[in-house]
C-alpha cells in the first residue's frame, strides 16, 4: 500500500531480517592508509562491487579498485563530491529545490534521511499512498559536486472510514468509538489521529492507548487502536488513627464504592461513607449517565447527608451536568437544594433550621501526560456560585452568599524516577450572614494532611502543598511532602460576637507510600502539623481495588 523507493544507482543496503552474515576486508586507501572495512556476506557479488558500493555511497563516484582480490586490497578514492542540488519533481510538474544541504559531502544516508522526512511529512498530511524515488543523479567532476533529483507523487488523500478498538473488554466498539469522537470520512493525518488518541486517553475508562494503525479493507481505509481499559468498579477505602492528649485516639475513615455500566453504557453509581469524628458522618449517593444522545454531555443526581452529632443535620439534593469540548476542557454546572435542622432547643446552634438553593458554574481544564501517577503537566478546576438562604426562625432575614473555589494541580519531572507534585487550593465565600455550612471544612487525609478531619472550617482559605515523589514503576512511588495554608473563619449568623472568629497560618510535613499491587492500589500517610509531637502524628492507611 504504501511505498518508499529508490532508484538502483544509490546502492543502498537495507537490514533484513535476522543476523546476516559479515566478513572483514583490508584495504590500503591511497596508498598510504591502511584500514579494515566490514561488508555484509553476498554470494552474487563480488567483492570488488561491494567495495565499489560502499565508496559509492560515501560520496566517491571517481573510486578505483584495484581488480585482485588479494588483500590488502588497493583503493584511490579521488575526490569526495559534495551536494549542490538536491530537487523535488513532484507531481503537476511543481519543482522544490532543497538548499539546506548544500555544501555537505553526499552519502547514501544524508539522501535516504532527507527523503524519509519529507516522506514522513506526506504521511502526517494524509498522503498513506505518497512515492519517492531518486530519479537522476548528475555528477560534476570539475567543481567535486553532485546534483540529485527526486521524483514523487502523493496520491490520493486517505480518508478514515471506520474506527475499530482491539482489547477492550469493558466497554463496546460503539461506545468506545464516541469517545474517540472520530468524524466520518476523517483525514488520515497525525495531527487528527493524534486528537483521537487524546480523546480516548482523557477519558476515564481507558489507562493506555497505543500508536494508530491504518490498513485498507474493501477498498476502504480503517484505523485501529489498541486499548487498555481501567476498570471503575472499584472500592477505595481509608482509615486513619487520630491520637488526641492523653494518647489515647480515635479511628476515622471512608469508604467510596463506584460502579459502571449498571443500567448501562455510560451510566456510574456512586456510595460514600465518612466517618468523621465518633460524632460526625457524611452519606454521598450519586449517579450519572455520560453521552445523552450521542452528544458528549454527562447528567447526574446526587443526595448528601451530613450529621454533626445531635447539633444540627444538613441534606443537600442537587442535578449537575458537564459537557465535555475537548479532550482537555470541559464545562461543568449544578443547581442544587439544602435543609438544615438543628437539633439543638437552647436557641443557639451553629447551623439553624433553614434553606439554601443555588447554582453553581466552572469549567476544568487537564494537560496531564497519563492520568493515574503523572509526571507532567497541569490540571486547573475552577467553580464560581450563587446561592440565596433562608433561615426559618426569621422569616425577614434572607441572604444572598457568592462562592469561588479554585484547584490547580502540577506536575514536573525533576530527573530520572523524579517528580515534583504540587498543589494550591482557594475559598472565598461573601455575605452578609453565614451559618456553618456555608463554610468550607478542610483538615485530614483529603486536604491539609497532618491535621484532623475537618478540624476546620472557614470563608476564606488558600493552602497548598508541595510533594516529592520517587517513582519505583510507572504506577508507584515514595514521596515527602510539605503543606502549608492560611484561614479565616468569620462570626455566624446565631454567634453574639466575634470572641469565635479565627484566623491562622497553618503547616504540617511528613512522607509515605502510594504502591500499585495485584489487590489495587495500597497507599501509606504519616502526617505531621506544627502544633503535635512527633509522637502524635496523624496516620492514614488506603486501598483501592477493582470489582
Amino acid at each position: 500500500m504504501t511505498k518508499f523507493l529508490f532508484s538502483l544507482v544509490l546502492l543502498i543496503s537495507i537490514p533484513g531480517i535476522g543476523f546476516a552474515q559479515e566478513r572483514s576486508i583490508q584495504v590500503l586507501e591511497n596508498g598510504e592508509i591502511s584500514r579494515s572495512i566490514i561488508l555484509p556476506e553476498e554470494n552474487h557479488k563480488s567483492t570488488i562491487q561491494q567495495l565499489s558500493a560502499f565508496y559509492t555511497d560515501k560520496g566517491y563516484f571517481d573510486v578505483q579498485i584495484s581488480s585482485t582480490d588479494e588483500e590488502p586490497i588497493q583503493v584511490k578514492t579521488g575526490q569526495r563530491y559534495k551536494l549542490s542540488d538536491l530537487v523535488f519533481e513532484l507531481e503537476n510538474d511543481s519543482t522544490i529545490a532543497d538548499n539546506a544541504l548544500m555544501g555537505e559531502f553526499y552519502s547514501a544516508d544524508l539522501i535516504e534521511n532527507r527523503l524519509k522526512t519529507e516522506y514522513d511529512k506526506l504521511i502526517n498530511q494524509g498522503y498513506y499512498n505518497a512515492e519517492l524515488s531518486v530519479s537522476e543523479i548528475r555528477l560534476d567532476s570539475l567543481s567535486g559536486t553532485v546534483s540529485v533529483f527526486v521524483s514523487g507523487e502523493k496520491g490520493r488523500l486517505t480518508l478514515l472510514s471506520k474506527i475499530i478498538f482491539k482489547g477492550n473488554r469493558i466497554s463496546s466498539q460503539r461506545y468506545l468509538s464516541r469517545l474517540a469522537k472520530m468524524e466520518d470520512s476523517l483525514m488520515a493525518s497525525k495531527e487528527n489521529l493524534e486528537q483521537i488518541r487524546r480523546n480516548l486517553s482523557s477519558s476515564e475508562l481507558v489507562e493506555q492507548v497505543s500508536d494508530p494503525v491504518i490498513y485498507e479493507e474493501n477498498d476502504n481505509y480503517v484505523v485501529l487502536f489498541e486499548v487498555k481499559e481501567q476498570n471503575l468498579n472499584q472500592l477505595d477505602g481509608l482509615i486513619g488513627f487520630v491520637p488526641d492528649e492523653t494518647g489515647k485516639g480515635q479511628i476515622v475513615g471512608d469508604l467510596d464504592i463506584s460502579l459502571w455500566n449498571v443500567l448501562r453504557e455510560g451510566n456510574a453509581f456512586e456510595l460514600q461513607y465518612q466517618r468523621l469524628k465518633p460524632e460526625t458522618s457524611r452519606l454521598n449517593l450519586g449517579i450519572s449517565q455520560d453521552w445523552i444522545l450521542n452528544i458528549p454531555l454527562s447528567i447526574g443526581m446526587d443526595f448528601s447527608l451530613y450529621q454533626n452529632d445531635t447539633t444540627y443535620q444538613t441534606r443537600n439534593l442537587g442535578l449537575s451536568g458537564s459537557y465535555f469540548i475537548n479532550s482537555n476542557l470541559s464545562i461543568k454546572s449544578r443547581i442544587y437544594s439544602l435543609n438544615s435542622s438543628s437539633g439543638s432547643d437552647s436557641g443557639f446552634s451553629k447551623e439553624p433550621d433553614g434553606k439554601k438553593q443555588g447554582g453553581d458554574l466552572g469549567f476544568k481544564y487537564s494537560k496531564l501526560d497519563r492520568r493515574e501517577v503523572p509526571t507532567s503537566g497541569f490540571s486547573l478546576d475552577v467553580i464560581y456560585g450563587v446561592a440565596n438562604k433562608d433561615i426559618e426562625d426569621d422569616s425577614a432575614l434572607a441572604f444572598r452568599q457568592q462562592r469561588l473555589e479554585t484547584k490547580v494541580n502540577g506536575y514536573i519531572p525533576l530527573f530520572e524516577n523524579s517528580v515534583l507534585a504540587t498543589s494550591i487550593n482557594g475559598f472565598y465565600v461573601i455575605g452578609d450572614q453565614f451559618t456553618e455550612s456555608d463554610l468550607v471544612r478542610f483538615g485530614g487525609a483529603n486536604s491539609l494532611r497532618g491535621y484532623s478531619e475537618e478540624q476546620f472550617t472557614a470563608s476564606e482559605l488558600l493552602w497548598g502543598d508541595i510533594e516529592y515523589r520517587f517513582l519505583t514503576d510507572q504506577y508507584s512511588y515514595l514521596f515527602l511532602f510539605t503543606a502549608a495554608g492560611v484561614y479565616k473563619r468569620p462570626q455566624l449568623y446565631s454567634e453574639t460576637d466575634n470572641s469565635f472568629t479565627q484566623q491562622d497560618f497553618l503547616y504540617s510535613g511528613g512522607f509515605g507510600l502510594s504502591f500499585r499491587t495485584a489487590i489495587g492500589r495500597l497507599k501509606f500517610t504519616y502526617a505531621l502539623s506544627s502544633t503535635e509531637t512527633l509522637g502524635n502524628g496523624k496516620v492514614h492507611f488506603g486501598i483501592r481495588t477493582s470489582l
